[in-house]
């Protein structure tokens, strides 16, 4: 069977001497293809095998693992390969993709869009990649359902934006709020000055805001982002820890980015 997708690549592995074995995110899920010769310097499958590239891929398919016999790259995505801290987080968002992409032909188009867009702003801003990432992690977490209602405590369910109440307590400012990785997600000042400070995560309600809107805005409609660096640091942290501990994601990729940002 001869079909053409469209299709972003998550990952590249090379085979033999010459062929690359390339891993296609399609509208209906991920596939396995064996570019056949693309290693070659004049191979017309070179830049269509590259990290992050998306195009319309023409592929013959059997029982087992399909041959690419024709791709048209629509967008190379040059960029993602220009600068070594830009292609650390391409590898990264490739890498969460790969991971959690179901196999053709039970996919989502709604998830190769999600990661179309994640590939397009990390190009289309390159000064922000690090902010982009964190609306990444945000988005993923909660297309998988690992992710709490940013905007309200998940313990008591009360507002953590605007709780309407103080929490009573001179250690706890009125208004703070902290995450709680063991219960993964956050508590209002009540809740949060029941519990040891000392093994909670203090966020500001602006941040919960901002991780609200990273999870539901739409990408096309996120315009500039502009948050200090001890916000991304706090932000980062705590959807790592969702990531990990309430996705179960831990990507090799992230620690080699994480080692580029010391």
């Amino acid at each position: 069977m001869i079909f053409n997708t469209e299709a972003t690549v998550v990952r590249s592995l090379a085979y033999g001497e010459n062929h690359v074995i390339v891993t296609l995110l399609t509208p209906s899920g991920k596939m396995g293809v064996m570019a056949k010769g693309a290693k070659k310097p004049q191979s017309r499958f070179a830049t269509a095998v590259q990290l992050g590239v998306q195009g319309v891929y023409s592929i013959r398919r059997g029982h087992g693992m399909g041959t690419l016999l024709q791709a048209e790259v629509t967008d190379s995505r040059r960029k993602l390969r220009e600068q070594l801290e830009l292609a650390a987080y391409a590898a990264y968002f490739a890498e969460l993709a790969e991971r959690v992409a179901e196999q053709t032909p039970v996919g989502s188009e709604a998830f190769y869009r999600l990661v179309e867009g994640a590939f397009d702003r990390l190009a289309a801003h390159p000064d922000e990649a690090s902010l982009t990432s964190l609306v990444w992690e945000a988005k993923l977490l909660r297309w998988l359902g690992a992710s709490p209602s940013w905007l309200t405590c998940v313990r008591c369910g009360h507002d953590v934006v605007h709780p309407g109440r103080t929490s009573g307590h001179d250690d706890v400012p009125p208004g703070r709020i902290a995450y709680d990785g063991a219960e993964g997600g956050l508590l209002c000042p009540i809740c949060s000055a029941q519990e040891d400070p000392q093994r909670l995560f203090w966020l500001s309600p602006a941040l919960a805001r901002v991780l609200e809107q990273f999870s539901t805005v739409p990408w096309p409609r996120i315009g500039r982002i502009q948050l200090s660096a001890d916000s991304q640091q706090r932000l980062r942290a705590v959807l790592r820890h969702q990531l990990t501990e309430y996705a179960g994601l831990s990507m090799k990729s992230a620690r080699f980015l994480d080692s580029l940002n010391l």
